[in-house]
């Protein structure tokens, strides 16, 4: 099956998503190149999308499993799939995402019948494992649809998804250039701090996304923890 049926949804998702993630940039004055520059090259489009909305997908699922006193067993599964949801933007490792996708669909079979809101969850699973490239790429469409038609649901967690699938490279890139930026001595220079501006809000981001323990965000930052904890409080 031709990926073209879903072109319009997966190019819709990713501006959607790139929108989001960016606007904080325009608001505060910083430069917004950095995070076209984690954007390109990063896969095709396709790939891009099925793991923004499988983030996507994952996200809601968190805020429901942590809201509701009692969400369905496979929101559960969902929120915590961030490990299995990285490996498959990467096409690693099929067993962990076997055992990820596999275990989505018990949770989803102990539930109703027919769940309609169980429908993103299948989507997900699909996506996680499929049997090839070709139906991979046909469910990372359908998932890119789903996000677009209820998009209702998923609009507050935009930016959220960007950072979960480009956010780490983001701020390796930015911390790099802050390293390379900073003066030997004296007051920092007005480079300096533009982009540890910037790197400050790309660790927030990724921070939201849910996606690396502190530790290792802080680590991908090149900063202390303490530095963090006032960065993310």
């Amino acid at each position: 099956m031709s990926d073209d049926i879903y072109d319009r949804y997966v190019t819709a998702l990713t501006t959607l998503a790139y929108n989001a993630a960016t606007r904080p940039t325009h608001e505060y004055g910083i430069d917004s190149q950095p995070w076209h520059d984690a954007e390109a090259g990063s896969r095709k489009a396709i790939t891009r999308a099925g793991g923004l909305a499988a983030h996507l997908v994952r996200l809601h699922a968190a805020t429901a499993a942590r809201d509701h006193d009692e969400p369905p067993l496979w929101a559960w599964e969902v929120a915590r799939a961030t490990e299995a949801i990285t490996l498959t933007i990467a096409n690693r490792d099929r067993d962990e995402r076997a055992v990820t996708a596999m275990a989505i669909r018990r949770a989803i079979a102990l539930g109703p019948a027919g769940d309609p809101d169980a429908e993103p969850a299948r989507a997900l699973s699909a996506w996680l494992f499929p049997p090839g490239q070709q139906v991979a790429d046909a469910a990372a469409g359908q998932l890119a649809r789903h996000i677009l038609t209820r998009s209702d649901r998923y609009t507050d967690l935009f930016a959220d998804a960007w950072y979960a699938v480009h956010g780490l490279k983001l701020v390796k890139a930015l911390a790099a250039e802050q390293s390379t930026a900073a003066p030997s001595g004296g007051r920092p220079r007005q480079e300096t701090a533009t982009i540890r501006a910037a790197l400050r809000l790309a660790v927030r981001g990724v921070a939201a996304a849910d996606i690396v323990t502190k530790a290792a965000l802080a680590e991908a930052a090149g900063v202390s923890r303490p530095t963090l904890d006032t960065w993310l409080s």
